[in-house]
């Protein structure tokens, strides 16, 4: 439930395979609108380990645009084997073993009953969740009561109420109750300003009719002014406070500056005539180079369509010019603008040709990688006069970052398809990702401490 209103359901179970191995499954389906268009995200996932807790595999499904995409990890002795299904294509490719000591989901399942057993009054959990790639998260378990009751299936069940923190959403903490055998019978959240809450109930309910809330309105945040010509705009400084919490640090990067002014509040500046050099280890990671799920660049369409838009430039082009063609070509190349497509990776977006700001910013970034520039996307805050009925307002926004040679130096540049100029100083980075594979959602946590709750103050533009 979001707000008081049923958007979806949730189930999961732990299965004993023909073999003898652990199987944990989970699927999940929601519906949420933005403006007028309603969007379906779709959500299945299965590990499976041995009885000893050894992993075996692991598959991920997501539909969060239009076409699902799936991604099966197999386990070796110090190797993952992924493979990647979308559209009809299938990618591999080998990583090691994520680093540290972490547990298969049976195996924390196992764990944290122990834990509750001998009365621990807080304990870690470090696991891998297909969800999220290959990435382990970190949980960390606090108990809060022993010794509550919940009403839900119809009757009351004594609980246990513990908070929730999972190191890829810093600063987003969870409440839930569980029984006495660790399995959940309620929990509570707030994700971008808005109450979550994730009830135990009997399958006709569960699949009963659904009521998607609007996500989008909510999140929008007014300035304590208006910017006049905020396409036009070079250089502004800007207050950034949260109403409760700690703001985390943001990002200092290309034209942006982050100042912490105190726990709740920080100063970004931005100044397009005053880009910062890039990191040495940006500058030579090959991340920004890669292949991933969401950024295929050795999809045959991908480097076909990144071949056409570059069709007329001169043979050993500079970078810089590279960026702005491709970024007019997908301004153009996506003609159908709707906020009807949740997170489509490149793939997609280059065969369907529709999509918003997430569309737009994941199409540039393929190409540039499939033209040989680095690139990354960027997920924050745009000044616009007038969205979904609001005026003067900052919206929650995706945009491209390339990484070129500026006055000899290497240096992370905006590159907005959305808008006909590459960039404007109405941009306030939040976060930024390669979109490597498992970062997708991670990316888009890294935001959920500050929707719903940024306050901006305009000190400054022109």
């Amino acid at each position: 439930m979001m707000q008081d209103q049923r958007v979806g359901w949730m189930r999961s179970a732990s299965l004993e395979g023909e073999s003898g191995e652990i199987i944990t499954e989970m699927e999940m389906r929601m519906q949420i609108t933005r403006g007028p268009a309603t969007i379906p995200i779709e959500i299945d996932s299965a590990f499976h380990e041995t009885p000893a807790g050894d992993p075996i595999r692991m598959r991920s499904t997501m539909r969060l645009g239009m076409a699902p995409v799936t991604t099966i990890y197999h386990f070796g002795d110090d190797e993952v084997r992924i493979v990647t299904e979308q559209l009809g294509r299938t990618s591999e490719r080998v990583m090691p073993l994520p680093d540290g000591a972490w547990m298969t989901p049976g195996a924390a399942s196992r764990h944290m009953q122990f834990q509750l057993e001998e009365g621990a009054e807080s304990f870690t959990v470090s696991t891998i969740d297909p969800t999220v790639g290959l990435q382990v998260v970190e949980s960390e378990f606090r108990i809060l009561d022993r010794d509550v009751v919940v009403e839900a299936l119809g009757r009351t069940i004594p609980a246990i109420r513990w908070s929730v923190r999972q190191s890829y959403m810093p600063g987003v903490e969870q409440i839930e109750y569980v029984n006495h055998q660790g399995e959940s019978v309620r929990s509570e959240v707030n994700v971008g300003g808005m109450a979550m809450t994730i009830l135990a109930a009997d399958r006709e309910l569960a699949l009963s009719e659904l009521t998607p809330v609007e996500i989008m309105a909510s999140t929008l945040a007014k300035p304590d002014r208006p910017i006049e010509n905020p396409r036009r705009t070079r250089r502004a400084a800007y207050i950034l406070s949260l109403s409760e919490g700690k703001l985390p640090d943001l990002p200092s990067v290309g034209a942006q500056r982050f100042e912490r002014i105190d726990a709740r509040s920080g100063r970004i500046v931005t100044d397009l005539d005053a880009r910062a050099s890039a990191p040495d280890a940006e500058a030579s990671d090959d991340v920004f180079l890669e292949s991933s799920m969401m950024l295929d660049i050795k999809d045959p369409k991908i480097i076909e369509l990144a071949e056409r838009a570059c069709a007329d430039l001169p043979a050993g082009a500079e970078h810089a010019q590279i960026a702005e063609t491709l970024r007019r070509f997908v301004s153009g190349y996506i003609d159908d603008k709707t906020l009807d497509v949740g997170f489509a990776s490149a793939s997609e977006v280059c065969r369907t040709r529709q999509g918003d700001c997430t569309e737009h910013g994941v199409l540039l970034a393929a190409l540039l990688r499939a033209r040989g520039v680095p690139a990354r996307v960027v997920s924050g805050l745009i000044y616009v006069d007038e969205f979904l009925g609001a005026e003067g307002i900052f919206g929650y926004h995706m945009w491209t970052q390339a990484l070129l040679e500026v006055d000899g130096d290497m240096r992370w540049v905006d590159l907005d398809a959305t808008l006909s100029k590459p960039s404007d100083a109405t941009h306030i980075a939040l976060s930024h990702s390669a979109l490597s594979d498992g970062e997708m959602i991670n990316s888009m946590a890294a935001l959920a401490p500050l929707i719903g709750k940024l306050e901006i103050r305009i000190e400054s533009y022109e």
